[in-house]
């Protein structure tokens, strides 16, 4: 991390004078941009952990415009034993498909932690469990082969107010080694804000420069496909935190077209790992199948027809039956598409006349 670092830093990264336990067991590292409505919420949530151990939290405060920052400063003022806070720059932002990206201020955070174990939560999400970091440590420390241990969480659609459980209990198998590996493989159902790690094993198994050459637009599937295809993932059925969906979120956009483009692009990501390690071809056939299916209901909601019509060939190579919900998806799309033809042709026709 300290090579990322130093090819990325243009500018130095201004940190606020606290004096902090120089040997905390967790850091928290929470990463916030143009969170005003939210980051007092998230760092509240943090701040009431019942522990008996210290720990440090850790903010990357990334040049927001609106108010994020001097919210932060007043809680980094309130909390000077508990709070880390450092002040970055857009000068050092990482672009990603040429869309600015948190990527330096994510990699600062771990690279900056002095805790044996890292805790993460993005400034617009929160916990809702005060021994949570107490939990998660019991947990990892009884296993010396889990590099990291994540919870269930509820997603909390921000727009209407909606709040889903998600506790996936049918993947709590943390023994073997591998098997989270190929469940991420084929769809990401992991948290942030749930998830607890070994910094070592962060350190020794992710490598942030070729996330970040490679152009993932995100970092979280790669850090958890690294530390789950090399050791073990555990897994406790509680919910201890809440995932917080915004309308214009990288991966929860409300522009369709973007939210159906970064699916695909977290596609190639899996699928680089993939071939990266060799997964059977039975792995390969699920993932292909996953996307496929998604492609049908985004094309019906960007009026592509060959993309659709790419995504159903495809699933017929494999093998895969259409649902009924994808086959009404699919007949909707091509009635779709034809009165979207006929319009344009009458358009045309009219002009001509």
């Amino acid at each position: 991390m300290k090579d990322f670092i130093k090819k990325y830093q243009k500018v130095p990264v201004e940190e606020y004078p606290n004096k902090v336990t120089a040997k905390p067991v967790v850091s928290v590292c929470v990463q916030t941009y143009q969170h005003a409505d939210y980051i007092g919420q998230c760092l509240d949530s943090i701040l009431m952990q019942k522990t008996d151990f210290p720990f440090e939290i850790l903010v990357g405060e990334d040049a927001s415009s609106d108010e994020t920052r001097e919210i932060c400063k007043q809680y980094a003022k309130s909390y000077p034993d508990k709070i880390r806070l450092f002040l970055h720059q857009r000068e050092n932002n990482i672009p990603i498909k040429n869309r600015p990206s948190g990527r330096f201020n994510f990699v600062y955070n771990l690279f900056k932690a002095r805790g044996e174990f890292v805790a993460l939560c993005e400034g617009d999400d929160y916990w809702t469990d005060d021994l949570k970091l107490q939990k998660q440590l019991n947990y990892i420390k009884s296993d010396k082969g889990l590099a990291m241990v994540y919870t269930g969480f509820v997603e909390l659609t921000q727009t209407t107010g909606k709040q889903e459980k998600n506790i996936y209990k049918k993947f709590q198998r943390d023994s073997l080694q591998g098997y989270i590996f190929n469940r991420l493989i084929q769809g990401n159902w992991l948290a942030t804000p749930t998830v607890m790690a070994r910094k070592a094993d962060l350190e020794n198994y992710v490598d942030y420069e070729e996330i970040t050459i490679r152009e993932f637009p995100m970092a979280d599937i790669p850090t958890w496909l690294e530390l789950a295809y090399h050791k073990k993932v555990g897994f406790i059925p509680e919910i201890t935190a809440a995932h917080r969906v915004l309308e214009n979120s990288a991966s929860q956009s409300g522009i369709v077209k973007n939210r159906a483009n970064f699916i695909e692009e977290a596609h190639m990501t899996r699928k680089y790992f993939l071939q990266k390690y060799s997964l059977s071809k039975e792995v390969d056939k699920l993932l292909e199948i996953r996307i496929n299916r998604k492609r049908i209901r985004y094309a019906f909601l960007t009026n592509e027809s060959e993309i659709l019509e790419k995504a159903k060939n495809s699933l017929n190579d494999l093998g895969y039956t259409l649902s009924f919900i994808e086959k009404m998806y699919y007949c909707a799309s091509r009635v779709k598409f034809l009165h979207l033809t006929v319009r344009n042709l009458l358009k045309l026709f009219r002009v001509k006349v």
